[in-house]
């Protein structure tokens, strides 16, 4: 028992070193071909379902002499220059001259590298897209920053995430740039608030609606028999204030019903009034870039895309209801990042290709010191009708713990490993400051091993309990007879 004890907290510890860890995860990744085009010498177009270029290497260089803080400041991201290096041969063993449009996707913006205020009030993001240039034979070629949303995804997924870019504004069957998007403020008065206490208002949609709703503070949502969903909101006891954001024609008649908590079973509405206090209605075009940030380094095409496809990423069981909290909140750190740039390779041509982009880690707070892990993917690669070598380089003054790729030797200025072919799997290491980092040990951990012990020792007592009231049993029985 004291070692199944012991094993459930050095469980709980490590899930609390995780829980309490800053475990956001950018993601970068290699070039990957989005669409080319062949012409010969006669000037006829060549297509076909797969580009002729080869990878003959790659040289992919990891030079972190630094690692980032959780708490990032401007002194911070101004002096930080990690950065990650990509360098292809590529080869064309065509007879014809090929151009290709090639993404580099490189991350997210981490949630510790947001930005700093002006010392007028004014929010200023971080932009570091134009630290770094790509090269072609040595001579910097021009590229384009992208982005594409990704908030409610984990992971990258290539053949989605690419979908997401388009070079103009997306429309689809509802939502386009010219869409009626109003903004409702109601108020809700004469409430019992002296027997309910959790009060909430509730909108009530039919499934073919031909409207799409957003409610900012939305709680709970309930089906109901008749094909409709109800979504509620907590009634303030302040003002009683609340907003709702309606896309389509600004003829919405609202179906409003007021339940004494967010359950809203039936018979379990109560009195109450819901009144409109405005409505101003916009186009969806002029709502995405409504509040963006003067110096954000996102397109209109790109952030207006982001936004269509937030709303389009929610699911309601298929009832006419979206979500923008991520819009809301600002996009900057839900939004996936790409460099797009292009290449021309002659008949039977090599050329060496340059991509350096920033990189930052995951921090992990859990253990004393930090650990930074790191996330390369490498599968986007297979886009390419063949990949030679793979040079993998860290250049770093800290400890690589462990790396998802084996084969890592220990060099002058880091480590180092080579492969004769693309590995399979993604590349994922960490970094720390010490080869023997501890579990830090908080408050959360001293009250969840407290916890774990109580509940332990009353399992224990149960069990004891239980074996002492059998004993007695049988030694009654034995007495009787």
């Amino acid at each position: 028992m004291k070692r199944s004890i012991v094993t459930i907290i050095i469980a709980a510890l490590v899930a609390a070193s995780v829980v309490f860890g800053a475990n956001t995860m950018p993601v970068y990744a290699n070039s990957a071909l989005r669409d080319y085009s062949g012409v010969d010498s006669s000037g006829a177009i060549m297509t076909g379902e797969q580009s002729p270029i080869e990878v003959e290497s790659e040289l992919l260089t990891f030079d972190l002499p630094c690692l980032p803080s959780e708490f990032f400041s401007r002194d911070d991201f101004e002096n930080y220059n990690a950065k990650v290096t990509a360098q292809y041969t590529f080869y064309n063993p065509s007879e014809y001259t090929v151009t290709a449009k090639l993404l580099f996707p490189f991350g997210n913006l981490p949630a510790y590298v947001e930005g700093y205020f002006e010392d007028d009030g004014s929010f200023v993001y971080f932009d570091d897209t134009q630290r770094y240039a790509i090269t072609v034979n040595g001579e910097e070629t021009e590229k384009t920053v992208r982005h594409t949303y990704s908030g409610y995804y984990s992971d990258f997924d290539l053949e989605r995430d690419i979908k997401f870019l388009s070079d103009d504004f997306v429309e689809d069957d509802f939502f386009n740039p010219d869409l009626a998007v109003t903004k409702y403020l109601f108020k809700v008065d004469d409430i019992d608030t002296q027997n309910y206490s959790s009060p909430v208002v509730a909108l009530e949609i039919s499934i073919d609606e031909p409207h799409r709703f957003y409610f900012p503070d939305w709680v709970n949502y309930r089906l109901t028999d008749e094909n409709k969903i109800h979504i509620c909101q907590p009634i303030r006891e302040n003002a009683g204030e609340f907003g709702l954001y309606v896309f389509g024609t600004p003829d919405f008649s609202p179906q409003w019903k007021i339940y004494r908590d967010d359950d809203m079973q039936d018979g379990g509405q109560i009195a109450g009034e819901v009144s409109l206090i405005s409505a101003e209605t916009c186009t969806l075009l002029q709502f995405a870039l409504s509040d963006r940030a003067v110096n954000s380094p996102v397109s209109d095409v790109d952030w207006y895309n982001a936004l269509v496809a937030e709303l389009n990423g929610g699911n309601f069981n298929g009832y006419p209801l979206v979500d923008c909290s991520d819009f809301m909140r600002g996009f900057e750190n839900c939004l996936l990042r790409w460099y797009e740039y292009q290449i021309t390779i002659a008949p039977e041509e090599r050329i060496v290709n340059c991509v350096t982009a920033p990189i930052y880690p995951a921090i992990d707070t859990g253990y004393n010191p930090n650990k930074y892990e790191y996330t390369y993917l490498l599968s986007p690669a297979k886009t390419w009708k063949s990949f030679g070598s793979l040079e993998i380089v860290v250049n770093t003054p800290y400890y690589v713990l462990d790396s998802s790729l084996k084969g890592f030797e220990k060099t002058e200025n880091g480590y180092a490993v080579t492969f004769s072919g693309l590995p399979d799997g993604e590349l994922n290491f960490t970094l720390c400051q010490s080869q023997t980092p501890k579990i830090r040990f908080t408050v959360y951990h001293v009250i969840l091993i407290i916890f774990i012990i109580l509940i332990s020792l009353a399992v224990l007592s149960g069990i004891i309990l239980l074996i002492a009231y059998f004993l007695l049993k049988k030694d009654k029985q034995k007495s009787i007879k």
